[in-house]
């Protein structure tokens, strides 16, 4: 289960704008092929970077709020999109049925990580491709007391872990991992996994 944000869905964009640049959601969205499942979709402020390699989106959110300002952007969108109310620990959603899944700033926010990762990789088809961008724990001493430190306040507040190891938690969810880039430091991480063929 994530942390609820319902009530914040206005201020919503405005934040994730300032915080996420778009260079980060376009090539993260460049990656995705096939029929896509993005998990934690907000208010939908990535489909649009999505490219013709994308034939579907399935988006989930687990705030209704988010999903109707996400109905009202897909309207301007060019490929299919569809909208449900969903928990990522518990998708009510078909075995191997999606090429891709992709998630953006939302694993730090979910109660039990494991549990939804590894129901993200039980959607996807064999050869099917996990993407997940996400601030992660730093490995740098002084960086990593600072955040363990900020993380009991961010929680309480924000529902949001400073100190998530995501990497290792794609990889006991079963996905091998076939790409790490740092784009903000080692603080901010784009993770390539896949389901074994």
């Amino acid at each position: 289960m994530l942390y609820d944000f319902e009530g914040s869905a206005l201020i919503y964009d405005a934040v994730v704008k300032r915080m996420i640049p778009e260079a980060w959601r376009i090539k993260c969205a460049g990656l995705a092929r096939g029929k896509v499942l993005e998990v934690g979709i907000g208010t939908g402020l990535m489909l649009p970077f999505y490219d013709s390699g994308v034939s579907e989106v399935v988006g989930i959110d687990f705030s209704a709020e988010m999903l109707a300002r996400a109905a009202k952007l897909s309207k301007s969108i060019n490929f299919p999109v569809r909208l449900e109310r969903m928990d990522v620990e518990n998708l009510s959603l078909e075995s191997a049925a999606f090429d891709t899944v992709v998630s953006s700033f939302m694993f730090c926010s979910v109660k039990h990580p494991l549990q939804g990762l590894s129901e993200c990789r039980r959607v996807l088809r064999r050869g099917g491709r996990i993407i997940l961008m996400e601030h992660v724990e730093s490995r740098k001493f002084g960086v990593s007391t600072l955040l363990k430190l900020a993380n009991p306040l961010s929680v309480l507040l924000l529902g949001d872990h400073l100190t998530r190891d995501t990497l290792g938690l794609a990889r006991d969810a079963g996905f091998h991992i076939d790409r790490v880039e740092n784009l903000h430091g080692d603080l901010v991480l784009l993770i390539v996994g896949t389901v074994a063929e």
